[in-house]
């Protein structure tokens, strides 16, 4: 009887870990969520051979609803590694990721940050600034996103921080 439950409570508990993503199926997913008082989703997806074959591959962001997506970037799959920027840094209780790019006069910062230290632990999101005048609008996650950052680590370049720990293409 106590193997029949637990098969039960299974699906129910994955369910309730996944979240929305504008990613089509033939796509993986590197970050996805839900933003707060919103029915709008963030998701960033990459071909499944990104790794690969890096100088083939795609890496790609949307923004907006399902079959309403607002802002797709970039425009062209080719060479998209190379527009987007990418941050790890880690230590004990402390994980900062972020995937950034600038487009039309804007830079957006998807991120993913979790330090024990703080109250509360962890926040995911975006944020776009406008880069002539600086001013930032972030809008978080609902929830916990989905996150698989290995995804791109290796075929993204690394951010100039030299706190930075992942890996660029040059490396890998």
């Amino acid at each position: 009887m106590r193997y029949f439950i637990a098969l039960i409570l299974l699906p129910t508990t994955v369910l309730a870990g996944t979240s929305p993503s504008l990613c089509t199926q033939a796509e993986d997913v590197v970050f996805s969520c839900r933003l707060k008082r919103s029915t709008k989703v963030v998701s960033v997806c990459t071909s499944r051979d990104l790794l690969q074959k890096p100088n083939g591959g795609y890496v790609i962001y949307r923004f907006g609803e399902a079959g309403a997506v607002e802002l797709e970037y970039p425009a062209s799959r080719r060479n998209s590694p190379g527009q987007f920027s990418y941050y790890h840094y880690f230590r004990p209780d402390t994980d900062q990721v972020s995937l950034s790019f600038s487009n039309v006069g804007y830079r957006y910062v998807i991120h993913e940050d979790h330090d024990e230290m703080q109250t509360p632990a962890g926040s995911a999101g975006v944020s776009a600034t406008e880069i002539k005048s600086g001013k930032t609008v972030t809008l978080e996650c609902a929830g916990d996103p989905v996150a698989h950052w290995y995804r791109i680590d290796g075929a993204v370049a690394c951010d100039d921080d030299l706190m930075s720990s992942c890996l660029s293409p040059a490396q890998n």
